[in-house]
């Protein structure tokens, strides 16, 4: 290990507790100081388990610097696309820094020469498959390193190499394919058959029409108009032979007087019976007009083939 590193990571130390506020620099140098010697003594997976914690809470603008440090671990560790990663992430933020008119230390320009140069180094060095990000998000696995989601660049030696989309589902699709160094291949899944668009389903308008009561009510009450009009008439009937009885008793005046008052009582009889039919048969067209104009007029639509339906009122 070049002492050129190990001076870098060991400033490092001094970047963590500068982006950080007083109250929570002891936790990240503690942290640091762990992973370091973790670094020191050749296990860079084991340092990285407690880099990568801090780099995640400080994110990649406030540990922009500890990005560099974590790239170079992943390098020394094997792992090239995440070493790659994090060089591009430290890389991107300086300039981004620089753009703004930030004036860097002197040690982090030195850390970009010498991160562009690695990257370079890994750029010519590796074969690259970029894995286009796919909507919905889907994983990817190459060959038998651990699955991640679309949406990445993989840094992997030159040769043959297997991309599984959506592996281990039944949807998992395989690409086979050669890379040669400092070769970029795009790979991305096959277009998803665009699913139909629902059928909406065929139904039938069924038209009704609901009264607010049946028609045997109308039947009833016309049934009873029609047998009341039978009292009018015999008491018509009656009042008609009381009048023809008053010619008959002509030569008796008392008797003749008699069916006089008799005629009167029998028509007034048949003026009151009348009465009962006139009343049935307005109280029957009631009914009639209330049955007709006081229907629902309702549309029910059935889908073909279910026993569902819809209704409306109108």
């Amino acid at each position: 290990m070049s002492i050129r590193i190990l001076s870098r990571l060991t400033l490092a130390i001094a970047l963590v507790a500068a982006v950080a506020r007083a109250d929570d620099m002891d936790p990240y140098r503690k942290r640091f100081e762990l992973g370091y010697e973790k670094w020191l003594a050749k296990q860079p997976g084991e340092a990285l388990q407690y880099w990568e914690p801090i780099y995640r809470e400080l994110g990649p603008e406030k540990g922009y610097r500890l990005a560099y440090n974590i790239g170079l671990a992943y390098e020394l560790f094997g792992d090239a696309t995440r070493a790659a990663e994090h060089l591009e992430s430290f890389l991107r933020e300086a300039s981004t820094r620089k753009a703004r008119g930030e004036m860097l230390e002197e040690l982090v320009e030195k850390e970009i020469v010498d991160a562009e140069a690695r990257h370079e180094a890994l750029v010519r060095a590796k074969a690259r498959i970029h894995v286009a990000a796919t909507t919905p998000a889907e994983t990817v696995q190459i060959d038998s390193t651990e699955p991640r989601l679309a949406g990445f660049t993989a840094y992997l030696p030159p040769g043959h190499h297997v991309v599984t989309f959506a592996p281990g589902t039944k949807d998992a699709e395989r690409k086979e394919i050669d890379v040669d160094a400092g070769q970029l291949v795009e790979v991305a899944p096959a277009p998803k058959p665009e699913k139909p668009p629902p059928k909406k389903p065929e139904v039938r308008e069924i038209h009704e029409r609901t009264h607010p009561y049946g028609i045997g009510w109308i039947a009833a009450a016309g049934s009873v108009t029609a047998a009341s009009i039978v009292a009018p008439v015999i008491a018509y009937s009656v009042a008609q032979s009381q009048y023809n009885a008053i010619a008959l008793a002509k030569n008796d005046i008392e008797l003749q007087t008699q069916k006089i008052n008799d005629y009167y009582s029998a028509r007034t009889a048949a003026y009151v019976t009348l009465a009962i039919p006139l009343a049935l048969g307005a109280a029957t067209a009631g009914l009639v007009g209330i049955w007709i104009f006081g229907a629902k007029d309702t549309v029910r639509f059935v889908p073909l083939g279910t026993g569902g339906a819809l209704a409306g009122t109108f």
